[in-house]
């Protein structure tokens, strides 16, 4: 098999990954546009079967607050991704941010959603109407559960816009990397539940429904092992202002940080070894694992 790193000089992330028509692969994510601040624009690499990158293209502002969490194939070979933006849209603090593509990144169409509070983007599945249903969070009114559907062309009665991103082709180092697989036992995430029946024949709706205590996390922290810093990321977004703790093989916590968006940076200026981290929710540790700086 193979393992590839590709980026800049940079902190780049890939979010997500599928297997392409032609056995390749593509992948969505982030690359900073400005090494000297934390402003990226929303990204696609696709690569062939063996991880030889044939394009990569980045997609958004100049202020560069654009970011691809999902991505899908089309019929037509091309792709559409779903991510977030805080420039485009309705003047809130954030938009869902979708762009559909050709086979070669080149862009067909692209749209923000939202209102003008703060919305978000978490998951979407292709429709098989060539359309889209997204689900994220909207700040409108409360915290609530946003729900959006579109057609293939990602028209929506619901607070869409037409935008036009910027589109570059950025420069960036492809190494191949020794893989090292580490051996461990996974945690059995909470779960969440809801008993509750809601009927709406309205996509711009905003309905409501109480959540229980236990609550689903997932995270993720990539590079693992680091070098100087990692970057921790959540994928729920009805957990906020969580407590990060990092304890050595002794048990004696050296960090603490307080997790209140998607994606935090974990600097550790300690020496080379093995960390254990603990996610605590209103004094309840709710996940643990274990970190490597080498």
């Amino acid at each position: 098999m193979w393992t590839k790193q590709y980026g800049k000089a940079t902190e780049d992330a890939g979010n997500a990954v599928i297997q392409t028509a032609d056995g390749g692969y593509i992948i969505a994510g982030d690359i900073h546009i400005n090494p000297n601040s934390g402003n990226h624009n929303a990204c696609l690499l696709k690569t062939d079967a063996s991880g030889n990158l044939q394009w990569v293209k980045t997609y958004g502002s100049n202020p560069g607050t654009e970011i691809a969490w999902d991505v899908r194939q089309t019929k037509d070979n091309g792709f559409l991704f779903a991510g977030a933006t805080g420039f485009y849209g309705n003047g809130g603090a954030g938009d869902i941010f979708v762009v559909k593509t050709g086979n070669s990144g080149d862009v067909l169409w692209s749209k923000a959603y939202g209102g003008t509070a703060f919305d978000d983007f978490w998951y979407f599945q292709k429709t098989p109407d060539e359309g889209s249903m997204m689900v994220g969070l909207s700040y409108e009114g409360g915290q609530n559960i946003l729900v959006v559907r579109t057609d293939s062309m990602g028209n929506s009665i619901c607070n869409s816009t037409t935008v036009t991103p910027d589109v570059n082709t950025p420069i960036l180092q492809v190494r191949s990397r020794t893989t090292v697989i580490s051996a461990g036992t996974p945690n059995t995430p909470a779960t969440l539940t809801y008993s509750t029946t809601v009927i709406s024949n309205d996509l711009c709706d905003h309905v409501s429904v109480p959540e229980t205590e236990n609550r689903v996390l997932e995270i993720s922290i990539w590079p693992n092992p680091f070098s100087s810093s990692a970057i921790l990321s959540l994928k729920n977004p009805l957990v906020q202002n969580l407590d990060l703790e990092i304890c050595d093989l002794m048990g004696n916590c050296i960090y603490k940080q307080v997790l209140n968006v998607k994606n935090s940076i974990i600097y550790l200026n300690v020496a080379p070894g093995i960390y254990f981290y603990k996610i605590i929710d209103y004094q309840v540790v709710i996940k643990t694992g274990k970190i490597m700086r080498i």
